[in-house]
């Protein structure tokens, strides 16, 4: 089983529980990928993709570049079987730009993914968060 749980365990299950980690805190994205590996799991980490940047600028005083990870990190992490997704390019709240930002910010991450994300499922999974994103977008931009 990909959770490394076993069938009568799942047969006994009627709920499921997903958690999910933001941002791309290194030393910590680390920390809970071990601890998932102890029990057979697999971790859903979101990470913001330019937080390694010498450009990125600090949304606040706790998300800093130099906690983040990179796409090094990225790779080895996902290398050990986590799953790793996008949270934005800069962590922008996009409801709050114009669409059209907040598209080209979808888009930027998609072709970072595409680029230095090594599963070879990248391109058509960021082509369809990206297809996902905008359309969930739009909701958030109707007048």
């Amino acid at each position: 089983m990909a959770m490394g749980l076993g069938s009568s365990f799942l047969a006994s299950t009627s709920h499921m529980l997903t958690l999910s980690f933001d941002d791309g805190f290194k030393k910590s994205f680390y920390r809970i990928a071990e601890i998932y590996e102890q029990y057979g799991l697999h971790a859903c980490l979101n990470v913001i993709a330019s937080g390694h940047l010498p450009s990125f600028q600090a949304p606040d005083d706790y998300i800093t570049s130099e906690i983040l990870g990179d796409f090094e990190d990225w790779n080895k992490l996902q290398s050990r079987g986590h799953e790793i997704m996008p949270h934005t390019w800069k962590h922008a709240n996009l409801t709050r730009l114009p669409f059209e930002e907040a598209t080209a910010l979808i888009d930027k991450i998609s072709a970072a993914y595409i680029k230095f994300v090594t599963d070879a499922k990248t391109e058509s999974l960021s082509c369809k968060i990206a297809e996902f994103l905008i359309a969930s977008a739009k909701i958030f931009f109707v007048d």
